[in-house]
């Protein structure tokens, strides 16, 4: 296991493990866009005959999600091309409001396998 980005009070863990990214964490840290730049460059180079993105997240601002939503993107456009790619959304029982926002990115995607997955 790669790890990408370190997690900090504000910033998500963020791994790479063969073909599975994880993010975990919360993130709102004032500059969302220059640090996914970064896992967008790596899953745009990124050469593996399948892409798996696991996201865990407590808690991100607007900007994060924007940020989230370009990154599902990519994943999807690698799907479009031919390449086998997923995303698993994890939420806690105890948060339902991430729950409602996996299952809005799912509606917003179409076209990749996306699981939203309870965990506790």
């Amino acid at each position: 296991m790669v790890v990408i980005a370190e997690e900090s009070e504000k910033s998500p863990l963020i791994t790479l493990d063969g073909d599975v990214l994880s993010i975990s964490g919360r993130s709102y840290m004032n500059d969302a866009v220059d640090y996914y730049r970064r896992i967008l460059n790596i899953i745009t180079d990124i050469q593996t005959v399948s892409l798996q993105v696991v996201v865990a997240m407590e808690y991100f601002n607007t900007s994060s999600s924007k940020c989230l939503l370009e990154l599902f993107k990519l994943v999807r456009k690698k799907a479009e091309a031919g390449q086998k790619a997923s995303i698993v959304w994890k939420y806690s029982s105890k948060s339902p409001e991430m729950q409602e926002t996996g299952e809005d990115y799912r509606d917003l995607l179409g076209g990749i396998p996306f699981d939203i997955v309870q965990e506790d």
